[in-house]
């Protein structure tokens, strides 16, 4: 599984142009929030919730179906056009806050299903 947090109705990215002239289409949403003028919109981590949950509930499935194919998940903030190119926030420091925020849930998920 990649792991990119993206809200509903991303804001597009108006940093970063294709060679044709169109803007990115906004796929990547900053998992932390960027310091002022690293990204253009107002950031809220609410609009993450949708995101979260989704990652949670696969993390839970397989922690309690045995049955699961999952073996690894990554991290996925990358800065081509159509995702962080031209912001100023850290693609690092994203993929590390949310490689830690995932670990943190499959662990309790892992806590909460090992007996099943």
């Amino acid at each position: 599984m990649h792991a990119r947090s993206t809200i509903p109705n991303n804001p597009k990215n108006i940093y970063a142009q294709h060679p044709d002239g169109s803007i990115g289409r906004g796929i990547q949403y900053p998992f932390v929030e960027p310091l002022p003028g690293q990204y253009h919109e107002k950031w809220d981590e609410k609009l993450l919730d949708r995101w979260k949950l989704v990652v949670q509930s696969i993390v839970d499935h397989h922690y309690s179906n045995k049955g699961s194919s999952l073996e690894q998940i990554t991290t996925e903030f990358i800065s081509p056009t159509d995702y962080g190119a031209g912001w100023g926030y850290s693609i690092f420091n994203n993929n590390v806050q949310c490689a830690k925020w995932i670990r943190k849930i499959a662990n309790e998920a892992k806590l909460k299903f090992i007996n099943l």
